[in-house]
């Protein structure tokens, strides 16, 4: 098992330099300014992280681009979503209240369930595209 797992792991290895060297460019451009290196570190893992696992890029690093979202904008998705994984919810204790959002939570939740879904939605068309597109080609 260690054996596929590593093999894996180094199939990868092209998008983890690729990453590391967009990582040291974007530090070398802002030398000599003040930086918050955990903004730098956490893009670089989102980066990489979501090229392994979705195959390709899919945000974008400004505001002009094709991609669905900024990187900054899917940081603060998974930052709404780690809150409010974690919150306590009175709705949770008080079954009596459960028709109340009164903190706002289910609100919140639903539209961060509609912007993963739009992501969702557009990494799923565009492979169901590829596999169409693939299986129109091996049929002609």
């Amino acid at each position: 098992m260690s054996c596929l797992v590593s093999k894996s792991l180094e199939s990868y290895e092209y998008i983890r330099v690729e990453e590391r060297r967009a990582f040291a460019l974007r530090l070398y451009a802002v030398l000599g300014k003040p930086v918050r290196i955990k903004d730098h570190l956490s893009r670089l893992t989102l980066r990489t992280i979501s090229r392994i696992v979705l195959g390709k890029k899919y945000f974008r690093e400004s505001e002009i681009g094709d991609e669905i979202f900024t990187l900054e904008e899917f940081q603060e998705m998974l930052d709404e979503l780690f809150l409010l994984n974690g919150v306590l919810n009175i709705r949770d204790w008080i079954p009596w209240v459960d028709f109340l959002d009164l903190q706002g939570y289910v609100e919140r939740m639903k539209v961060l369930s509609k912007k993963f879904d739009k992501i969702h939605k557009h990494v799923f068309d565009e492979h169901m595209g590829r596999r169409v597109k693939k299986d129109y080609v091996a049929k002609s």
